[in-house]
């Protein structure tokens, strides 16, 4: 947590390191998983942040209040997306696709588990059930992967946003091989002088993904 505050504080006109946030950014790093969302509630983490708030609705957090927000985070391993794209086409047993639903869909989306259960019902009514299986096709999936896109739960963002900033890390090892020993050395330079950005937008994914400190 010391070092994201490092990398994210600003100063005031008195030089003192702080946060000024709104209740939107609070909420957003909520929804990106950045918190524990299986030990805490959004209404939790907002309360947290209750003696920070000013008399306009903003935040003011100083570092001792941002370290006291550390057992909010998520520190645990953090999984590939899954991809609905990749499900097995072709007849499922009904109590294999529930299974499904209810470990690799389900937490992924903000969808209620009660619309997925509907969703089967209305696929026995459609005669989607073939000998009491369900025959899963592209335009099931293909929903499914819209409810991920259009209603991604907290847990889905976490890992997109992980997988982003591994991808980035990759990426900056790879040019790093293969750059010219100048460029390594004028680039280094480019970035140790180059002012760190202080605004959350533009932090949101060392957050998740970063130094767990």
């Amino acid at each position: 947590m010391e070092w994201i505050w490092e990398r994210i504080c600003s100063k005031d006109k008195d030089g003192n390191e702080l946060l000024e946030w709104t209740l939107q950014d609070i909420e957003e790093m909520y929804h990106n998983g950045f918190v524990n969302f299986e030990k805490y509630s959004k209404d939790q983490w907002v309360e947290a942040f209750h003696s920070s708030r000013q008399k306009k609705g903003s935040y003011q957090i100083t570092k001792k209040d941002w370290l006291k927000k550390t057992p909010f985070r998520y520190n645990g391993r953090v999984q590939t997306p899954f991809d609905p794209m990749t499900i097995k086409e072709g007849p499922w047993k009904p109590e294999e696709l529930k299974k499904l639903i209810k470990t690799k869909i389900y937490p992924r989306t903000t969808v209620s588990e009660k619309i997925f259960e509907d969703m089967l019902e209305n696929a026995k009514k459609l005669g989607k059930f073939v000998d009491d299986h369900f025959v899963l096709t592209k335009a099931f999936k293909i929903s499914i992967k819209n409810f991920f896109v259009n209603y991604p739960s907290p847990l889905y963002r976490r890992e997109l946003l992980f997988l982003e900033a591994k991808q980035k890390t990759r990426k900056k090892q790879t040019d790093a091989m293969f750059k010219p020993t100048i460029s390594k050395i004028e680039s280094s330079f480019v970035i140790a002088n180059k002012p760190a950005e202080k605004t959350l937008p533009g932090h949101l994914n060392k957050l998740i993904a970063g130094k767990k400190k």
